[in-house]
């Protein structure tokens, strides 16, 4: 009845973009970066697993829902949950436009490592909204 959130997340990239830090291709890109082993390079880290900081036991997950939403430890209860405008008093992000999530995401992509980013086509992949909102 909420919608396949974890499942979409679980499919797609961000699930898995500290993996791709341990990959010979990022090695070759940090190389070319002139910076050290990308799963421990900030310069990395801060787009492949953006609370690597904050919540280190989470850097494996990658970009996590709090990465984009806020730590959800104070807005996940249920009742909460029900209504987005109420969970948003307790710290849940919201981006109800297409530029609030564009500006989101273009810190990170926006010509990442020299590659083009469609925000529509990667929306569409990502989007998962709650089923009848």
């Amino acid at each position: 009845k909420q919608g396949q959130q974890v499942v979409i997340w679980q499919d797609n990239k961000h699930s898995k973009s500290f993996a791709t830090l341990k990959t010979e291709a990022a090695a070759l890109t940090a190389e070319a970066m002139g910076v050290g082993r990308p799963d421990a390079e900030a310069a990395c880290l801060k787009c492949h697993a953006p609370l690597h900081e904050k919540a280190p036991a989470l850097k494996a997950e990658g970009v996590t829902c709090e990465a984009c939403h806020g730590p959800g430890s104070e807005y996940k209860k249920l009742p909460l949950m029900r209504d987005p405008a109420e969970a948003a008093k307790f710290g849940l992000l919201l981006y109800p436009t297409a530029e609030s999530r564009k500006a989101l995401c273009l810190p990170c992509h926006e010509n990442a490592h020299g590659l083009a980013f469609d925000f529509e086509a990667a929306w569409a992949k990502i989007k998962h909204p709650v089923p009848g909102r």
